[in-house]
């Protein structure tokens, strides 16, 4: 219980910081991509993959359409339904590269919104697969080998973010606008440090 208590408590310190340095003099307009892997009950073996076995290569499954291609689309859109009806702010979702692989959009939000919604969106999601008996990972490599791994990272408005300054001294104002990729499980409210 202890440890617990702490641990939330670094969560909100962590928030805190973040809005704070985020909110602060203006609000950039952002948002951010989560992608996440979806698995059969057993854990194991992501939609769209033979029990025990591998898909065809990578390739055809990015932006997919098709039974053949497409795993799991009933999931993603009962999701994207359900974050949109508890108001969060979703802008898309699209199949990846790895079969029974997707990714949302949270956005375009100000200051600490984009995290706070991608926390929620997060959370639909396990509920959502509860109701199709399948199970999401937000694991940065769910499969082993050379399979794509996953990834959260932050989007920034371009007109804006191509005004700021770069990271380091030495970096180009063009380097500000290119998005870090945190693994998949990265925080979403200090993602965008």
């Amino acid at each position: 219980m202890v440890r617990r208590r702490r641990r939330n408590r670094a969560r909100m310190q962590s928030r805190l910081a973040m809005a704070t340095l985020i909110d602060v003099p203006a609000p950039v307009p952002a948002g951010l991509e989560q992608e996440y892997t979806l698995f059969h009950a057993d854990k194991k073996t992501p939609l769209g993959w033979p029990v025990g076995g591998y898909p065809g290569p990578q390739g055809p499954y990015y932006c997919s359409a098709g039974a053949d291609v497409a795993f799991g689309r009933a999931v993603v859109e009962a999701h994207y339904r359900a974050c949109l009806y508890s108001g969060i702010k979703i802008a898309g979702c699209n199949a990846e590269v790895l079969p029974g692989q997707w990714e949302y959009q949270i956005g375009p939000c100000t200051g600490i919104e984009s995290g706070d919604h991608c926390w929620i969106a997060r959370y639909i999601m396990h509920r959502v697969c509860e109701d199709f008996g399948v199970v999401v990972s937000f694991d940065p490599k769910p499969i082993t080998g050379d399979w794509n791994g996953s990834g959260a990272w932050p989007r920034r408005s371009l007109v804006v973010a191509t005004a700021a300054a770069p990271r380091r001294p030495h970096a180009s104002p063009a380097a500000a606008t290119c998005p870090r990729r945190p693994t998949q499980g990265a925080t979403p409210t200090t993602a965008r440090r």
